[in-house]
């Protein structure tokens, strides 16, 4: 009987230690899955923060809306080292004013790249929707560092961006304008009066008329006949036209605006001289 009390002691002494170590084991996994859990917090916040966060579209130069492209080429800013981002950040200055130039200097960082072009065509495409949105907007540099900042778009490149933007502004400008959609300008205007002796009708007619001839800017020349009494109403609102632009331009307000115009002009000019 001692026997088989002490043996069940030792039973009931033995499935008590097996609790305890089970008891140690529950609180050894539940503190594994709490780092575990915490290692994924932390490493969602910081691919958080190389992501555009929600919500910032419509405090931005981009006009309410991120593009795709740009959100994309954000994240994978921080696999590249600042040389290569400046490499494909000048091909994409470079292709805003030559096309040709700027995809065969695109192309050739893709074959340099190894990786199929994948990420040099992401931070290209991404790039060149946001200069392509500064240029057009005629955003500020100020507000160009604030947004690309809340955008998560690393230091660094903000500050190759902005200075990017700063040297080349006026040359993206032209090159905007050259290659914006529309119709061709005048680049030339003749004209003069011809006199319709007679014609199938009448043997007497002694009739003016003035016959223009129009060069546009792509080459083409148009010629066209118009009546005396309508050169007459286009020559009078020609003047009409060009009185009130004179009137516009000595306005106060338009005086203020020119200057601070030049101002900026004469700053950039300074500060692409000192770089």
């Amino acid at each position: 009987r001692r026997r088989a009390h002490g043996g069940g002691m030792s039973g009931s002494g033995g499935a008590g230690g097996g609790g305890g170590g089970g008891s140690a084991a529950a609180k050894g996994g539940s503190k594994w899955a709490s780092a575990r859990t915490k290692a994924k917090g932390m490493m969602h916040a910081a691919a958080v923060l190389k992501t555009v966060p929600h919500g910032v579209e419509a405090s931005t130069f981009l006009g309410g809306h991120i593009a795709r492209e740009i959100k994309d080429a954000v994240p994978v800013m921080y696999s590249v080292d600042q040389a290569a981002f400046r490499r494909i950040l000048g091909a994409v200055v470079l292709y805003m004013q030559d096309e040709e130039a700027g995809a065969d200097m695109s192309t050739r960082l893709q074959d340099a790249a190894g990786d199929g072009g994948g990420v040099v065509n992401t931070l290209f495409t991404g790039l060149l929707f946001l200069l392509r949105a500064a240029v057009r907007n005629k955003t500020t540099l100020s507000v160009v560092q604030k947004d690309l900042t809340e955008m998560n778009v690393p230091p660094d490149f903000v500050k190759d961006f902005v200075a990017a933007l700063r040297t080349s502004r006026f040359a993206l400008e032209d090159a905007a304008r050259e290659n914006a959609p529309g119709f061709p300008s005048l680049e030339d205007l003749r004209w003069r009066v011809d006199v319709a002796i007679s014609t199938s009708n009448l043997s007497r007619a002694l009739q003016p008329s003035v016959l223009m001839q129009m060069t546009l800017s792509d080459g083409s020349i148009k010629t066209f006949e118009v009546p005396v009494d309508k050169f007459h109403e286009l020559r009078y609102n020609v003047a009409k036209v060009l009185k009130e632009m004179k009137g516009v331009e000595s306005h106060p307000v338009m005086r203020i605006a020119f200057d601070a115009e030049r101002q900026k002009m004469d700053d950039a000019a300074a500060a692409a001289g000192a770089s």
